[in-house]
């Protein structure tokens, strides 16, 4: 199923903060008690965004805490519990149990792909739901409430991507270049989209279908920032 709401995805970075500052409570999901996820689903998928980046770099699993708490988006309590949840639905997603946090770490950054955070957030539903607090109908109607509006974010978080590398392959104002060398190669910027593994997946996450042509894509979502001219049977674009 295609993205319907495509407004969404025209939000630039400052606006896309505010996303979901005001989400409900969830008893034992986001609440003091029980799991205690992020109150709002934007700092989650902030975390896993952060987790997959401080991995790499951090040593130790105290020296990554360390990290995240540095940047102060959320209380030390919900981030140990969060970055918890983070590494078990990683090392669910590729076959490994989970035993303890700092073990969970290591082996982590041992695994050669990084799975991206749509995938992610799928596994922690799923953990999630399997917990005995899903014997209350309310906390899987919010667990399913608080996952959907964690991907919407993530998607918006790879178009905003996406678009930041289109802006960045042309050159100045006016000047036209072939889509088809834009989107060439995707190993060479598989860093910039963790855990695809081609133009068409990134396609996927974002909500379209493999086979939607770019230079429609693109027309929808930022018409106003790129133009797109079919030559030809060739798409070119340029920045306006």
């Amino acid at each position: 199923e295609e993205v319907q709401k495509q407004n969404l995805f025209l939000k630039d970075e400052n606006e896309q903060q505010s996303i979901q500052d005001t989400f409900q409570l969830i008893q034992n999901l986001n609440s003091s008690k029980g799991v205690r996820l992020p109150r709002n689903p934007n700092n989650f998928v902030l975390l896993i965004s952060k987790y997959q980046k401080l991995n790499l770099s951090c040593n130790k699993h105290s020296e990554l805490i360390s990290e995240l708490k540095a940047l102060g988006f959320m209380p030390s309590g919900r981030l140990y519990a969060s970055v918890k949840i983070i590494q078990t639905a990683i090392l669910d997603l590729v076959g490994i149990q989970s035993t303890s946090t700092s073990i969970d770490f290591k082996q982590i950054r041992e695994l050669e792909n990084v799975q991206n955070p749509i995938k992610i957030l799928d596994r922690c539903k799923q953990n999630l739901l399997s917990l005995t607090y899903a014997e209350s109908e309310d906390y899987v109607k919010g667990v399913d409430l608080y996952i959907n509006a964690c991907k919407e974010i993530a998607r918006l978080e790879l178009l905003l991507a996406l678009k930041s590398y289109i802006s960045g392959s042309l050159p100045k104002a006016g000047s036209q270049v072939r889509i088809s060398t834009v989107f060439v190669g995707f190993d060479r910027v598989k860093h910039l989209f963790p855990g695809l593994s081609s133009w068409k997946r990134v396609k996927v996450e974002a909500g379209y279908s493999p086979n939607k042509n770019y230079s429609t894509i693109i027309s929808d979502l930022w018409g106003d920032i790129f133009s797109v001219k079919i030559v030809e049977g060739q798409a070119w674009i340029s920045k306006k």
